[in-house]
């Protein structure tokens, strides 16, 4: 069967980079439509407002569905190009369905939650509510929704027009200004500077909702209405929304807690909106999202919170910001090995169903039990694992180094020797970012069989060809320096070319790659995300490619004021550290079943501990008959 095709509009702005990925996760063939960053093969320079451009795209593409993602987005900057604003999110967008429908395409339409009212007691908004925008942009945006809905049932393909209207976005931005939310992030390091007071609308309740989540509806949605035959039965209009309620004040008082900066200069304004303001905006436009309930699409979406301390937060720190405090919570002994017991306390691997066949992921635990980890250890972000080799059980897998002002040393990244792991350097899903250690799977070479045991009952499936891998989590190990020991130095200025990718530490300590130029932070592990009614695998650490070492024997770098006493900071391994000799990942990929296993009808629906399953590559695990997992 021929690969599927889409081509989506605006792709390489905020939301529309996560769309083009979600399809191409799922091997569809993805074009992408822009401007000004156009590349001419992946994305294709198309003006919107020119039919000719458009409609050379389409044929170029010949896609089996359309993301209309471009639009200008912004209502204070609508109001102040009235016209080029109806000219996008109009004009260009009734062309665009035009072009669709003759062609048989399936158009999916991006739109807001701004076109209702927003009236306090009025939400949640059902996609069959009476529209009635406040503001310019949603009067845009509904005419644009108008418009598709129109040309579609004028070409009698009433189907193939589908509105997905979404709330305000965050998720990975390349600067903050892409995302209302994330440039809030900047309004907390404004309110660090001397004499400045902010006022913060806490008054307008919003629905944050990652863009990644987005995407991945997206094409849940495309493959639901290519799939299905008679389309008359299926809404046009769909909606999407995160439960996760917010005003701007409090996303800041978030972002406060989660940077452990005060905000004291942020004052939140209960008033409402300002009578006299040109843009006003709806008191709370919350979502229903029953109209993809009903026709089976995952709903869930990633928890806010817990993705921005997943994702972290970049410093901008003045060089004049202040000095950094490193604590050293005490070595850990290098001898230390892992338990037997630990051995029989993590097999247990649960399992997560998608409503897509074939699609879930693995995920091995338990991970907080104490015969895992040394005596008087605690998992915790700042425990160091020292001195300067790897533990029992443990190989060294790369290098980096560790900054913390003008002082640093070389930490060497330890992997576990049950698997041939290596640095985690690419990173596909946004929790990959995540473990620090990876062996890929060859799907020629890989089958998978596992036990699901359900109220007692036990049944065996076998997955074949299984496309992906395993993560583990590392222990880094630095050495060297009584420097870190406990020590106050400058903070440096940071670079980074995505400002949402780094995190600074409760503990002011940076991890910087080997092979990174500039000065750019790589993020603390933290504990996994949950997600409102699913979950995403992982802590967090980035891991940048050092180069590869076959021993624990490091180079060693001189340092400031102290000295090779041998023990000391390494770094950070997330919550489970030493955990990871058996806690492994099977990252999220389409598996070939020949049982079928029963999936609940929420996709990422977690199952419940009952539903535990193993599995099995034919080694028989302490104290059971039951097989448990080498992955060699």
């Amino acid at each position: 069967m021929a690969a599927k095709k889409a081509l989506v509009t605006g792709a390489t702005g905020f939301l529309g980079r996560q769309v083009v990925k979600a399809f191409e996760r799922a091997d569809w063939i993805v074009k992408g439509t822009g401007h000004s960053r156009a590349d001419g093969s992946t994305i294709l320079k198309v003006d919107l407002a020119k039919l000719d451009e458009v409609e050379a795209a389409l044929s170029k593409v010949q896609p089996n569905v359309v993301v209309h993602c471009a639009a200008n987005r912004f209502p204070d900057k609508v109001d102040k190009d009235p016209e080029g604003t109806r000219a996008l999110n109009v004009t260009a967008t009734e062309s665009l369905a035009s072009l669709c429908a003759a062609r048989g395409i399936l158009l999916i339409y991006i739109s807001t939650d701004y076109v209702f009212p927003g009236k306090p007691g009025d939400a949640p908004y059902e996609a069959d509510a009476t529209p009635q925008p406040t503001n310019l942009y949603g009067h845009t945006k509904l005419d644009g929704e108008r418009a598709v809905l129109r040309v579609f049932e004028q070409e009698s393909k009433p189907g193939l027009g589908v509105v997905l209207r979404v709330p305000v976005l965050y998720g990975d931005a390349e600067m903050p200004s892409e995302s209302a939310i994330n440039i809030l992030m900047d309004s907390v390091w404004k309110a660090q500077e001397s004499d400045v007071q902010i006022k913060m609308d806490h008054w307008s309740i919003r629905y944050p909702t990652n863009t990644e989540d987005v995407g991945r509806v997206c094409h849940d949605v495309a493959t639901k209405y290519l799939g299905t035959q008679d389309r008359s039965a299926l809404p046009r209009i769909l909606q999407f929304s995160s439960e996760n309620k917010f005003t701007k004040y409090g996303i800041c008082q978030a972002f406060s807690e989660i940077m452990g900066l005060p905000i004291a200069s942020i004052e939140p304004n209960t008033e409402g909106n300002d009578p006299n303001a040109a843009v006003q905006r709806p008191y709370d436009c919350h979502l229903s999202t029953a109209a993809l309930k009903q026709i089976g699409i995952d709903v869930s979406t990633q928890d806010f919170l817990a993705w921005w301390r997943w994702h972290g937060v970049e410093e901008e720190m003045d060089d004049d910001g202040g000095d950094i405090v490193l604590t050293n919570l005490g070595p850990l002994p290098t001898d230390f090995a892992v338990n037997s017991k630990c051995a029989g306390d993590l097999i247990d691997v649960y399992k997560y169903f998608t409503t897509s066949p074939g699609w879930y992921f693995l995920l091995q635990g338990p991970v907080e039990q104490t015969s895992c980890y040394p005596s008087g250890y605690t998992a915790d972000s700042r425990q160091y694992y020292s001195p300067a080799r790897c533990p029992t059980g443990f190989t060294s897998a790369c290098q980096s180094r560790n900054v913390a002002g003008t002082v640093e040393e070389t930490v060497v990244r330890c992997c576990p020797t049950h698997s041939s792991f290596t640095c985690q350097t690419s990173i596909h899903y946004s929790w990959e970012k995540t473990l620090g250690c990876t062996n890929v799977q060859e799907p020629a070479m890989t089958t998978w069989t596992v036990s699901q045991v359900t109220d007692g009952i036990t049944a065996l499936g076998t997955y074949v060809g299984a496309i992906g891998g395993v993560n583990a989590y590392q222990i880094q190990v630095g050495f060297q320096s009584t420097d870190f020991a406990s020590s106050t130095s400058t903070p440096i200025r940071t670079v980074s070319m995505n400002p949402y990718f780094h995190l600074l530490l409760p503990n002011g300590i940076r991890f910087q790659d080997e092979q990174t130029e500039s000065s750019t932070m790589s993020p603390t592990p933290t504990p996994r995300p949950t997600t409102q009614s699913a979950t995403s695998l992982g802590s967090s650490s980035d891991h940048g490619g050092g180069g590869s070492s076959s021993s624990s024997s490091i180079t060693k770098n001189k340092l400031s004021g102290g000295a090779l006493a041998g023990v000391v900071v390494g770094a950070l391994a997330g919550l489970l550290l030493v955990a990871a000799l058996v806690w492994v990942q099977v990252r999220k990929r389409r598996w070939r079943q020949s049982n079928i296993l029963p999936s609940p009808n929420d996709a990422h629906e977690t199952r419940k501990r009952e539903d535990a399953v193993e599995l099995d590559a034919g080694e028989v695990r302490p104290s059971t008959n039951s097989p448990w997992p080498s992955f060699s």
